[in-house]
């Protein structure tokens, strides 16, 4: 293996990983926000740890994107339409993908 394409590999991996962790960072915020009551942030937080998430599976298939409407289409396309997911996780990225543009609250969490 050449050393450029060893570099290139080790590259590829640090971003993966670097994605993976920003995953699952927003995914722990987010449980926290929720369990806070603080919904609007829980949503988007959920949203970017599917969107980091996402990126990092995306990568791994030697796709990359600079837009997240590039990330929701290659979900629909490239995960869903070839049956690598259920059409259910489409749907449930298109609504938080939209949820995440609300402003103010969305809502408060009663007990």
């Amino acid at each position: 293996m050449s050393d450029n394409k060893s570099n290139s590999e080790d590259y590829k991996s640090t971003l993966i990983d670097y994605w993976k962790d920003k995953s699952f960072e927003s995914l722990e915020a987010a449980r926290s926000d929720y369990a806070a009551g603080r919904l609007t942030p829980a949503v988007r937080n959920t949203y970017y740890a599917c969107f980091y998430a996402l990126t990092a599976v995306l990568l791994k298939m030697e796709k990359g994107f600079k837009k997240h409407t590039a990330v929701r289409a290659a979900l629909h396309s490239d995960l869903i339409k070839t049956g690598m997911l259920d059409a259910s996780w489409g749907r449930f990225y298109n609504t938080i993908f939209d949820s995440r543009h609300v402003k103010g609250d969305v809502g408060s969490k009663t007990t």
